[in-house]
């Protein structure tokens, strides 16, 4: 392996790693600079953040769905399932130790646990390995390996964050306890009134015992009737009640899978895993003629591109609106020493554990070796931030936006020195 040792132009290692990282810094200004002269308010961010979630990201998981889930790598898809959630333990570990030790505001308790699960497992890898895969130090043909690869953390991040339920701890955050306890007192009303309703016979009870024609027997025969009554309107209750859990939870689970970016993960799938629906959208090989369906790929396609520039105009916007009280500079630059220094030693320490030790990664595969020591070391998703300015009843997302800054800005440094050193290792 030392052989190769001398195509290693640092340079370019140094280059290709800064690209990613220049383009989200452009964008990301851009949408500051938008929302300081009044172009974007924090009432059309959260437009912004709606149109993504429900539009655009959609178009965008469909599309990375239909291409990348592929069957040939049975194997290496195993590894990367078990790389992605060692990543997830590790990262949900690190951030309830911040929920626990950490002064966070309410509204950020468990999105920060949010912020140390999901990384940037998309754009980051995914530029790199396109940039990079097919030139040295790479061998030809390793970036479609990768991009290959790359589709596990795309759909194990798609699926935990949305299908099961992830988004719900940025949503928690941001539950209205005033419309809850609203809630609880209006089914405290009812139940009252219902108690009311069951007490109803009573009444007639205290007619007949105010009767002088009334004996004492017919007093206690009535006072069993007004229990049985009592008794049976609670039974009526309880089970109009489970009835009720049991519907919203029906109703619950099925907004959950209709949900536009967990339909169009699921849609994808299918799609991808039928090659007869496959070839309807895009070419299996190249001498093969255009697919009926391919003039709709390629708009859902272009859709789908406008993801990663408008969600880092979004956080810029977020970012001039930054409140840096919201939450300590402290925290943030801990954070993201934790994010991008310790969890990749970490990482990168257990995957060489897994090729050397335990032997169950293929040391010739660069590319599976590459993209699971790299995932370890990239920052925050962005998609934590739209969520969170969707659910934010304000738009704002000050505490994320904070946590990400701190994080790509250290993220310039510490990526192209995890890169430089990923690649030293491997060749």
């Amino acid at each position: 392996m030392s052989g190769d040792l001398p195509a290693f132009d640092i340079k370019k290692i140094i280059w290709t790693s800064a690209k990613p990282i220049i383009k989200i810094i452009l964008n990301v200004g851009a949408g500051f600079i938008l929302a300081k002269i009044g172009f974007i308010t924090p009432t059309i961010a959260k437009s912004f953040s709606k149109i993504i979630v429900n539009y655009i990201l959609p178009c965008l998981l469909f599309v990375n769905m239909v291409e990348s889930v592929r069957t040939d790598y049975f194997h290496q898809f195993g590894i990367m399932t078990i790389m992605v959630f060692f990543y997830m333990l590790l990262g949900g570990i690190f951030g309830f130790l911040f929920r626990i030790f950490a002064r966070l505001p309410p509204n950020f308790r468990n999105g920060i646990i949010a912020a140390a699960i999901w990384g940037n497992w998309g754009d980051i890898p995914l530029a790199v390995m396109i940039s990079l895969g097919d030139s040295a130090p790479f061998r030809p043909g390793d970036r479609a390996r990768g991009i290959a690869y790359q589709s596990v953390f795309l759909i194990l991040f798609n699926v935990t964050l949305f299908i099961m339920g992830g988004f719900k701890l940025i949503q928690s955050d941001y539950a209205d306890s005033a419309n809850q306890e609203a809630l609880a007192n209006e089914a405290t009303v009812e139940a009252g009134e219902a108690f009311e309703a069951a007490d109803g016979p009573t009444a007639g009870c205290n007619v007949i015992q105010s009767s002088t024609s009334t004996s004492a027997t017919e007093t206690e025969h009535a006072n069993n009737a007004t229990k049985e009554v009592d008794y049976v309107h609670i039974e009526v209750l309880r089970d109009s009640t489970k009835w009720t859990r049991v519907q919203e939870k029906t109703k619950s689970l099925l907004a959950l899978i209709f949900a536009p970016p967990n339909l169009a993960v699921i849609t994808g799938i299918l799609v991808a895993l039928f090659p007869t629906l496959k070839g309807m959208f895009i070419k299996s090989t190249h001498p093969a003629p255009e697919p009926m369906l391919e003039f709709l790929f390629s708009y859902i396609y272009s859709v789908g591109g406008a993801y990663v520039p408008l969600a880092l105009v979004n956080l810029g916007a977020a970012l001039a609106r930054m409140n840096f009280k919201a939450i300590s500079f402290r925290v943030s630059f801990v954070f993201a020493v934790v994010k991008l220094i310790v969890t990749p030693a970490i990482g990168i320490s257990f995957v060489l554990f897994l090729v050397k030790v335990v032997q169950i990664i293929d040391v010739d595969d660069k590319p599976l070796i590459f993209l699971a020591m790299f995932a370890s070391c990239v920052p925050t998703a962005t998609t934590v931030m739209v969520l969170t300015q969707f659910y934010s009843p304000t738009g704002e997302a000050e505490e994320i936006a904070s946590m990400l800054i701190t994080q790509y800005i250290l993220g310039v440094f510490t990526l192209i020195g995890s890169m430089i050193l990923i690649l030293f290792l491997l060749f």
